[in-house]
């Protein structure tokens, strides 16, 4: 009863500050209007999408593939100009992102199709390999597409896309490799949180950006770069990861 009332006094807030938010200029401040998607925004539209297409195809591999295909042709055509060639008063994105994020997506559902296919007694040990082998692939292909496009994850471009797959499937191999070959899912219990009460984690340096604005606090700058800048990093994360693994004990967590 506690914790419904807790449910009910959080979305009344929620309303209320969504009422009286305010933003601009202060000689021209305006309510909540529609505006750029943002990080979250993205990943539900490219999850709405991709779900609905591996809904049909999902019985048919050959069809996912080239649904992953068909994004990543896309993100570069949008990238090299051939879209508004075509139509030159047309939308700047034709898909969201020109199709970045959903081919993102269907990079995981092949890694999916690939665990599917050898994840048997006999072949399982295979698929670290044929990991690497995909992330090498996809790095390869990182790096030639930086002849014709920049690295930029606030543009999502194609080589952005192809570098961030290529890390993607390596690290995979190697989680995949401690965790279901060697069985040392524990090693990961630290940062389990993040994984269970993903938004919950995600939202909580918001919090923290948002009070230190307010009271004006600063770490030194020596702690923003380099070597000690990175340490400060990880030592934020893990404090961000032990508050949403407090507040999950008292079942405190973001649902969507």
């Amino acid at each position: 009863m506690f914790f419904h009332g807790l449910q009910i006094a959080g979305i009344i807030l929620l309303v209320f500050l969504t009422v009286i938010f305010k933003r601009g200029e202060q000689d021209n401040l305006t309510g909540m209007l529609p505006a750029w998607w943002g990080i979250l925004g993205l990943i539900g539209w490219t999850y709405l999408v991709s779900a609905l297409i591996y809904l049909f195809f999902r019985q048919k591999p050959v069809l996912l593939i080239a649904s992953w295909l068909f994004f990543t042709i896309f993100t570069i055509a949008g990238h090299s100009g051939f879209l508004q060639s075509i139509w030159k008063d047309g939308p700047r994105d034709w898909i969201l992102g020109n199709g970045a994020f959903h081919a993102f997506a269907f990079a995981g559902i092949m890694a999916t199709l690939l665990l599917e296919k050898y994840y048997t007694h006999e072949s399982k040990t295979k698929l670290p390999l044929i990991y690497v082998l995909a992330g090498f692939a996809f790095l390869i292909a990182g790096f030639a597409a930086r002849n014709f496009f920049i690295i930029s994850k606030i543009h999502a471009t194609p080589t952005w896309i192809f570098l961030c797959c290529g890390i993607a499937f390596i690290f995979f191999a190697l989680v995949y490799w401690v965790v279901d070959l060697k069985g040392k899912n524990d090693w990961f219990s630290p940062i389990k949180p993040a994984g269970t009460s993903t938004l919950t984690c995600y939202l909580i340096p918001y919090l923290y950006y948002s009070l230190a604005d307010l009271s004006g606090i600063a770490l030194p700058g020596f702690l923003k770069y380099g070597l000690a800048g990175l340490v400060k990093s990880l030592i934020y994360a893990f404090i961000v990861i032990g508050i949403t693994a407090a507040l999950g004990k008292i079942n405190i967590k973001l649902k969507i």
